[in-house]
């Protein structure tokens, strides 16, 4: 018999599910969500091999990384300079070399790194950066290990937990997140759940925040603050080498989005307190970061725009991320 690999042990599914349920027993124990465990899935009836890491394996890649790690230099000036960088090269590639998936991806990488949430009312804004840009700081920064879980899941919520581990020196944060399984449609009183087939999306959108709290929670503010600008001024065009951008135009098309969500020309004039066609570079920035506030669930349309919440309020976005909730090391 071949012997397993050194890095799974190996449970095979039962080919059928019994009739009256998902099946039980330790082929389909949940077990521990740490680094690297990958669940089985109840629905599967094909027999496919499920996997789960070898903990010795995965205690031996730590004490590597952390061999490694000890002798690492940080220069959080290199840092910040190299996030920008990998920021901005999107913005000098010739949309020409491109295909049309990935030039929705250039279009969109500065405008999706961070969001801003202006409730009005005098209130200071609530902003931050997104999952990915979490990804990047953390990545240039170097030295950290990160992994996200679910913690506790209830028929109304899921809980997760973020972990951030750095080494040189160590420290170690975790940061936890609620996401409902409840939403309420447009044109309803009702709240609806979210229907079990999106639940696996659901998981991995609670776990990406929590694993960007837990990173962002170690990065250095003053980076992310200086990143956080650098986004605004690309999507915007705003200062000296940046893209020129028509903000009226842009805004045009980002109204589009808008109404498919409830929201009108006179609401949007309404917030900006004067007409579209007078808009500032500043305020376009900060409306596409309210765009992606609503996107990734930070908010919803009818809170932003201070809209009747039983007729305007959207079902949640679903983050499509393959890496949300996996182990990152960098």
């Amino acid at each position: 018999m071949a012997r397993p690999n050194a890095q799974q042990t190996r449970r095979t599914a039962p080919a059928v599910p019994p009739p009256d349920g998902p099946p039980s027993g330790p082929e389909w124990e949940e077990g521990d969500q740490g680094f690297g465990a990958d669940l089985p899935n109840p629905n599967d009836t094909t027999g496919l091999v499920m996997t789960r890491t070898d903990p010795a394996l995965v205690k031996a890649e730590l004490e590597t990384f952390a061999a490694i790690a000890r002798g690492l230099t940080r220069d959080p000036e290199q840092a910040l300079k190299s996030a920008l960088a990998e920021l901005e090269l999107s913005a000098k590639i010739d949309p020409g070399h491109l295909d049309e998936r990935t030039k929705r991806w250039k279009d969109g990488f500065a405008d999706a790194q961070y969001y801003v949430i202006d409730y009005g009312g005098g209130e200071k804004p609530v902003t931050g950066l997104s999952y990915k840009a979490s990804l990047i700081l953390a990545r240039h920064w170097g030295g950290l290990i990160g992994t996200a879980r679910i913690v506790a899941e209830t028929d109304d919520y899921i809980d997760a937990e973020g972990v951030a581990m750095q080494f040189s020196p160590v420290f170690i944060l975790r940061r936890s997140r609620r996401e409902s399984k409840w939403y309420r449609p447009r044109g309803s009183r009702k709240l609806v759940r979210i229907r079990e087939d999106l639940m696996p999306q659901v998981h991995g959108r609670c776990q990406s925040k929590a694993q960007r709290n837990a990173f962002l929670a170690v990065i250095p503010h003053a980076i992310q603050t200086v990143y956080w600008n650098r986004c605004k001024q690309l999507v915007a065009g705003i200062g000296r080498g940046m893209p020129k951008v028509d903000v009226v135009k842009a805004m045009s098309a980002t109204l589009t989005w808008l109404e498919a969500r409830g929201v009108t020309l006179a609401d949007v004039e309404r917030k900006l307190g004067h007409p579209l066609t007078e808009i500032t570079k500043e305020e376009y920035a900060d409306f596409r970061g309210l765009i992606n506030a609503i996107a990734s669930g930070e908010t919803t349309a009818a809170r932003a725009f201070n809209l009747a919440e039983d007729s305007n309020d959207e079902a949640p976005p679903i983050d499509d991320d393959p890496t949300a909730g996996s182990t990152v090391t960098t």
